[in-house]
């Protein structure tokens, strides 16, 4: 007959003990995964034109009860410290590695999540698919800033009209009333456009470098300025397939422009010397040599014999030689401090801050000695890895504890619970491709 449910002690009768239960919260979200997934598999083209347009209102509401979910979780998260208790940064940094987002869109969920804790009305109709994401950051945005008041009111000045409108139409609304309730506003809106300025770049993965770039108004008047100094045309007998876009003619100004600021030599110290291209190249490809690798930016990959050659014209460039009588790159006990060649060969080994989900830049790091100083730790290529602040920290004070292979440089951090995470290989140059001498007197 099956099992039975006790009258008493709330177990089942014949049960020898209770399956563990997952916690609710998980149970539905993993239900809702499952029927998802299995709506993907079924054909949408076969709908009728009508029933097409109610599917499509169905996953936008459910875009945006997800949108809705995965706030309250990050910002469950966030309170509870698990970036931390992982060894990221912050729950941004945390989101960037755990979830593959990017930073923009780590930190919008991430306000959007701590500012709906205080606005349950807002967060409600996002579930509810009555508000959208966007037109949510909107509200949640003029609630956070104060300019109309306190966070319920604004909620309950905004949030019919919010649902009503698009996201531009919302966006002018809050500011017409921003005007109205603050004569000073505009200069007001300046200074926050001058704090919110940034530029973020980056390699993608076809090697190209790609960057956006956001700056008050004044400031990006000085830059256009800039680049329109620099912009050159394209002569009138230049064949079609030669003439560049406007977009082309604007990215070589940029590109001028850093080449005169860095032959100035005036540009500010990174890493204790002057800012360098490096190039790291193999002696045998140096040479010319038939079937050697390509040479290969420190940041950027590699690259043709053709441009490297190139660039080797250019006397104002460093070049980190990767074999044959290069520069002395281990200095084992003879001091703790860390040379500028050492640096740049690290640098084009790692390519950045080696603790595992940390993107910061070689610009933000230091050498960490893998095996410390003061445990007899040489200061040999094999022995430094770049760390960020943050994470050299965590490797002095916080108890984590970091290991390298020397030879492939993968690391292997144990946090102090005892849990073990590894690095994929360095962002940098292979290893192998790197020799070095030991100094000896």
């Amino acid at each position: 007959m099956g099992f039975e449910i006790a009258r008493k002690g709330g177990g089942l009768a014949g049960a020898s003990s209770p399956a563990p239960s997952r916690p609710l919260l998980l149970e539905r979200l993993g239900t809702a995964r499952r029927a998802l997934r299995e709506a993907v598999e079924l054909d949408a083209s076969s709908l009728e034109i009508d029933t097409l347009g109610a599917a499509l209102d169905e996953v936008v509401g459910l875009e945006r009860a997800t949108a809705a979910i995965k706030a309250k979780v990050v910002a469950a998260a966030d309170r509870a410290g698990l970036a931390g208790s992982s060894g990221a940064v912050d729950t941004i940094a945390l989101l960037k590695d755990r979830a593959r987002m990017s930073g923009r869109d780590a930190k919008r969920t991430v306000d959007l999540g701590r500012r709906l804790e205080r606005l349950p009305s807002t967060a409600a109709a996002l579930a509810d698919g009555e508000l959208g994401v966007e037109q949510a950051e909107q509200v949640a945005r003029a609630a956070h800033t104060g300019r109309l008041g306190m966070p319920g009111q604004v909620e309950a000045s905004l949030l019919e009209s919010a649902k009503a409108s698009t996201p531009e139409q919302l966006r002018d609304e809050v500011k017409r009333r921003e005007l109205d309730a603050d004569g000073d506003r505009l200069l007001k809106d300046e200074t926050l456009a001058h704090s919110r300025r940034s530029v973020r770049t980056g390699w993608r993965d076809d090697g190209m470098y790609e960057g956006h770039l956001l700056l008050d108004p004044v400031s990006g008047e000085a830059f256009d300025t800039v680049l329109r100094a620099f912009t050159t045309f394209d002569a009138p007998d230049t064949p079609d397939e030669l003439r560049r876009t406007p977009e082309q003619r604007r990215a070589d100004a940029l590109v001028q422009a850093a080449s005169v600021a860095l032959d100035a030599g005036e540009a500010p110290a990174v890493g204790g010397e002057k800012p360098h291209v490096s190039v790291v190249v193999a002696a045998h490809t140096l040479a010319g040599d038939d079937g050697a690798p390509p040479a290969e930016l420190a940041w950027g990959g590699p690259i043709s014999r053709t441009a490297l050659q190139r660039i080797l014209c250019d006397a104002s460039v460093t070049r980190i030689v990767a074999a044959g009588a290069s520069q002395v790159l281990d200095v084992g006990r003879a001091t703790r401090e860390w040379s500028g060649s050492q640096r740049r060969a690290i640098v084009a080994l790692d390519g950045g801050c080696r603790f595992p989900g940390c993107d910061r830049p070689p610009s933000w790091t230091n050498i960490h000695h893998v095996r410390f100083w003061r445990h007899l730790g040489p200061t040999d290529l094999a022995n430094g890895v770049l760390l960020c602040v943050r994470h050299h920290h965590l490797c002095h004070e916080g108890g984590w504890k970091l290991t390298m292979d020397g030879h492939t440089r993968i690391v292997t951090v144990v946090s102090p619970d005892g849990r073990t995470r590894l690095t994929s290989e360095p962002r940098g140059i292979i290893p192998r491709t790197v020799t070095t001498r030991r100094r000896t007197g």
